[in-house]
């Protein structure tokens, strides 16, 4: 029995070297389940006898950066021994290609906007793959994307004074990016922070004030462009806004006949003679000796009259023409209308009563 089973022994062993020999020469058209990616050369001379089909899911993934909605890019699939391909346009970031026959692939991304270079790797697909992810690079020219700066300016009416609560809005001419500020509620400055390399139209707008457009190119931390003058230090160029309305001096004056305590109104027309009731401006008190400051006013014409007067009534000619307007008798008013011009101020003169 121990002889018997000595040969057996030998039998067995001789029979499974002879076994591993033979697996190990079909080894080259039997690869291994490893999912390492090969290189073209090599996996040129792979093929999969499998018959099943696979799910294979990705996205793309840009290098730096955010991805940008502008790139059109499509995934190619293409089988390395059949040279069989595929394609599939990215939505949004993501690519999906149904029922792929087992085997090695080249996957391809391609960019028709050349805003990312093309990107190639090699893939085993050999099961359902659902994370399969493709890092895209952006081209030179997209590099700038990666600069960002941040940047100071200052808002001022053309007298120089400050704006605040004005709101600063800059659109990327290129990617229609929107980057948006505002002016500080103490003064007229603003600031772009992290701002992205590019050319922008930047606008500026604030009630009672036109808007205003101007050009701001960022090449780079060194390099930026505001107004078409170079810009120092991060700090661009002040913007002046024009008025919709001019705005004025005051009107200032004493009140002849003013009672102390006795309350004001201001109203306001367009014109001497506009065709539009006159509204009130303001109410206010006068010092004791009936003397009033009233500053930034927009043109147009004023009359100061007692609080709890009537509203202003229209006058005719005797031909039934308008020729503006009047208090009823009675009422005190304590000025006639007074012209307001830019950058003056108006002197209360006599009073009329």
């Amino acid at each position: 029995m121990k002889n018997f089973s000595g040969s057996f022994s030998k039998l067995f062993l001789v029979s499974l070297l002879a076994g591993t020999m033979m697996l190990a020469g079909c080894g080259e058209n039997n690869p291994t389940s490893s999912t390492t990616d090969k290189d073209a050369s090599d996996a040129k001379n792979i093929t999969d006898s499998s018959a099943s089909t696979y799910n294979v899911l990705g996205k793309i993934s840009p290098t730096i950066g955010q991805f940008d909605s502008n790139s059109k890019i499509t995934v190619y699939l293409t089988n390395i021994a059949s040279e069989d391909e595929s394609s599939n346009a990215c939505r949004g970031q993501v690519f999906a290609f149904q029922k792929v026959n087992a085997g090695y692939y080249e996957v391809k991304a391609v960019d028709s906007n050349n805003i990312y270079k093309t990107e190639i790797i090699y893939k085993k697909i050999d099961s359902n793959i659902d994370d399969l992810t493709l890092t895209m690079t952006p081209r030179a020219t997209e590099v700038e994307d990666l600069v960002v700066v941040t940047l100071t300016g200052k808002i001022v009416d053309k007298f120089g004074k400050d704006i605040p609560f004005a709101s600063v809005t800059a659109e990327n001419t290129k990617t229609g990016q929107i980057v948006k500020t505002s002016t500080n509620p103490d003064n007229g400055i603003y600031e772009f922070k992290e701002i992205p390399a590019g050319t922008y139209k930047v606008t500026y707008s604030k009630d009672s004030f036109e808007d205003d457009t101007e050009d701001l190119i960022i090449t780079d931390e060194n390099n930026i462009n505001f107004m078409n003058k170079v810009v120092a230090n991060n700090t661009l160029t002040n913007v002046t806004l024009n008025y919709k309305l001019a705005q004025t001096g005051s009107i200032a004056g004493v009140l002849t006949g003013y009672n102390p305590g006795d309350k004001c109104i201001l109203y306001r027309t367009t014109s001497e003679n506009a065709a539009t009731v006159p509204g009130v401006v303001l109410k206010f008190t006068p010092q004791n000796n009936g003397y009033f400051f009233i500053k930034n006013l927009p043109t147009g014409w004023y009359i100061v009259a007692k609080d709890g007067c009537a509203a202003p009534f229209a006058v005719a000619d005797t031909q039934g023409n308008f020729i503006g307007y009047a208090f009823n008798e009675g009422d005190t008013y304590f000025s006639s209308w007074l012209q307001v011009l830019t950058d003056t101020t108006t002197p209360v003169p006599s009073t009329d009563q």
